[in-house]
């Protein structure tokens, strides 16, 4: 069983979320020593990183990942009943949440491994029954080809 990282004693980082803002979000995190932190909650506006990575703090606050977890963020725009109603749905897929702006987003952790197709699964078929939520990966993204 995959252990909630965000229940977890730790600190907080602000880490920097937009460059153009700037817009900082506080997360909390584990210091290990020698600038190193492991992120004990995945971020809802931070990108590129998930619960349970390694990270440095670049100068500009940003964060630059030195070990991925293999967890895996997903961001859920949504108010909050449908956020609580993904929640049980993601359960059995070993997903927690880590946070949440009230009636807004809400932010889930998945284990490594998960079924990415069962997971896609899920959230479409959430958005199926509620048009207006949106969701999408936090850490993952697809390469552009580019």
């Amino acid at each position: 069983m995959t252990a909630n990282l965000s229940s977890m004693a730790g600190t907080t980082l602000t880490l920097l979320a937009d460059p153009a803002g700037p817009v900082h979000e506080q997360v909390a995190a584990e210091a290990l020593g020698h600038g190193r932190f492991r992120l004990l909650a995945s971020p809802g506006l931070v990108l590129g990183v998930a619960a349970g990575d390694i990270v440095a703090i670049r100068d500009d606050g940003s964060p630059e990942l030195v070990e991925a977890s293999g967890n895996i963020a997903v961001q859920v725009f949504a108010d909050d009943d449908t956020c609580d109603a993904v929640s049980l749905l993601l359960r059995p897929l070993g997903g927690w949440l880590d946070g949440r702006i009230p009636d807004t987003m809400s932010v889930f952790t998945l284990p490594p491994g998960v079924d990415l197709d069962r997971l896609e699964d899920v959230l479409w078929a959430v958005v199926g029954r509620h048009p207006e939520v949106e969701w999408l990966y936090g850490n993952l993204f697809e390469d552009s080809g580019s």
